[in-house]
C-alpha cells in the first residue's frame, strides 16, 4: 500500500516538471492508506470467498476468479476516487491542480501496486512457502496436537507455534 506513494510522486514530477511539494500533498500518505486498505480487504475476502465457491479448484483458477470480483470492483470505486481527485485540474490554483494530480497519480498508482503485488502473495501463504522452513509444518503439527488433545497444553502449543519461529517443534513431535 505504502508503495504506490513513492510511485506516484516519481510520476508526478516527470508529469508536473517540478520537484516541489505543498503541505497539502502529505496528507496523500493517510489517504492512501485507507484507499489501500480496502482494496487489500476485499481482494483478501475474495480471495477466501474463492476457496468456498470454487472448492478442489486449481490456484490459478481461483486467482482468477478472484481478479474478476474483485479486481472489477476495486476498479471501479479506485478509478472514480482518482477522478474526483483530477477534477481538480480544471481548476485556476495551481496548488489545488498540483493536489488532485497528485491525488489522482497515488489513487491509480497504489491500485496498480496492490493488484500487482497482493494477489500472488495470496497465494504464496496458501502453499506456506512464505512461512519460516519448518514453521508451516509447526502450525499443522499443533493443529493436529489441539484436535487430539484438546487441551490447555495443546493450546499453549498452538500459541507458541504461531507466535514467532519455531521453537515448539519439538515440543509437539513428542
Amino acid at each position: 500500500v505504502i508503495l504506490g506513494t513513492p510511485t506516484a510522486l516519481v510520476v508526478f514530477m516527470i508529469v508536473a516538471g517540478t520537484a516541489q511539494l505543498t503541505i497539502t500533498n502529505f496528507i496523500a500518505v493517510f489517504i492512501m492508506i485507507g484507499v489501500g486498505a480496502d482494496i487489500l480487504f476485499v481482494f483478501a475476502h475474495t480471495w477466501s470467498q474463492s476457496a468456498r465457491s470454487l472448492p478442489d479448484q486449481p490456484l490459478a483458477r481461483r486467482l482468477t476468479w478472484t481478479y474478476k470480483h474483485a479486481g472489477l470492483s476495486t476498479c471501479a470505486t479506485t478509478f472514480t476516487t482518482a477522478a474526483s481527485f483530477l477534477a481538480n485540474l480544471a481548476s485556476s490554483l495551481r496548488p489545488l491542480r498540483e493536489f488532485g494530480l497528485f491525488m489522482g497519480l497515488c489513487c491509480i498508482c497504489t491500485y496498480l501496486v496492490v493488484v500487482v503485488l497482493f494477489p500472488p502473495l495470496l497465494i504464496v501463504v496458501e502453499n506456506n512457502t512464505l512461512m519460516v522452513p519448518g514453521w508451516g509444518r509447526v502450525v499443522q503439527l499443533a493443529q493436529a496436537q489441539v484436535a487430539q488433545r484438546g487441551g490447555a497444553e495443546a493450546l499453549e502449543l498452538l500459541k507458541q507455534a504461531t507466535s514467532g519461529p519455531p521453537r515448539a517443534l519439538g515440543a509437539l513431535a513428542a
